[in-house]
């Protein structure tokens, strides 16, 4: 993570599902803070290529400096639909500014996109999902994988779905102090 990264306000986020290109014109409109265009969850597997065109479309055309910003969130980049994702990020020539990547479980995902992206001159950043005991196990190492990572999400409802456990904690902020915070002590995860 960018140890000298400008603050950027995040406190509101608007999720529009790819399949609904006319839904994003609202809600950039909205006055959130972020617009993230949905290709994972939200998508049937069906319908992840119509998704994908429709939300890489956006970004054909030039986006208008109104402080949104502007995210895809991809699918995970250990299953096909994650692959296709990004080499069709690769292949655009006016990439999203940004993208989410979910359920992160080591370093060398990070990595692997981080040099894909330079590799085709891409500045695109990320932001990151923490989803799975063994993305929380790594966190440390996640963050401080690449410069492009601009925010580490929590992701609860996969974490408890994992761990076989009702999703009563709310909102966790421990993977966006990773960067900032020691270790937790032994035994407190």
């Amino acid at each position: 993570m960018a140890a000298n990264s400008k603050i950027r306000p995040r406190r509101s986020f608007i999720f529009s599902p790819g399949l609904r290109p006319e839904m994003f014109p609202k809600a950039l409109a909205s006055g959130t803070d972020i617009v993230c265009v949905e290709l994972e969850d939200g998508i049937a597997p069906k319908d992840k290529d119509e998704a994908r065109r429709n939300a890489l479309g956006l970004f054909a055309e030039p986006q208008a400096d109104d402080g949104v910003e502007r995210i895809v969130r991809i699918n995970c980049l250990r299953d096909a639909f994650g692959l296709a994702d990004v080499q069709a990020i690769l292949e655009t020539d006016t990439p999203p500014p940004a993208i989410m990547l979910p359920k992160v479980k080591t370093p060398d995902e990070i990595v692997w996109l981080d040099d894909l992206l330079s590799e085709r001159g891409h500045d695109t950043r990320l932001h990151v999902i923490i989803e799975t005991n063994a993305g929380l196990e790594a966190v440390h190492e996640i963050a401080a994988a690449s410069r492009r990572i601009d925010a580490l999400f929590f992701g609860g409802v996969d974490m408890a779905a994992e761990l076989r456990c009702q999703n009563a904690w709310g909102r966790c902020s421990m993977p966006a102090h990773a960067w900032c915070m020691p270790p937790p002590a032994p035994g407190l995860m």
